[in-house]
């Protein structure tokens, strides 16, 4: 099985990283390949594309991953899920 994950995460970073433990974890001898972005923003935006690239590559999943409380974010602003998948 080949996984595509599309993350906010740099090209070596520690989502990633964990992310691709817990794919070989739940399906032993997947492969994975990555989209990473820099930021939630970037995400967002080119996600589609990246998810449709992923696929033409015959992955046979793609996640999306995205951070729930970003460090960014102001105090007491509250996570909207609805709102962050209809972006993406």
């Amino acid at each position: 099985m080949k996984v595509g994950i599309i993350v906010e995460s740099g090209p070596q970073g520690a989502d990633l990283q964990v992310l691709c433990y817990l794919v070989e974890q739940l399906v032993p001898g997947a492969t994975v390949s990555p989209a990473t972005f820099h930021n939630k923003k970037e995400l967002v935006d080119k996600c589609g594309v990246a998810a449709s690239r992923l696929l033409a590559e015959d992955c046979d999943k793609v996640l999306i991953v995205w951070d729930l409380y970003p460090a960014w974010r102001e105090k007491n602003m509250r996570p909207d899920c609805q709102e962050d998948c209809r972006s993406i």
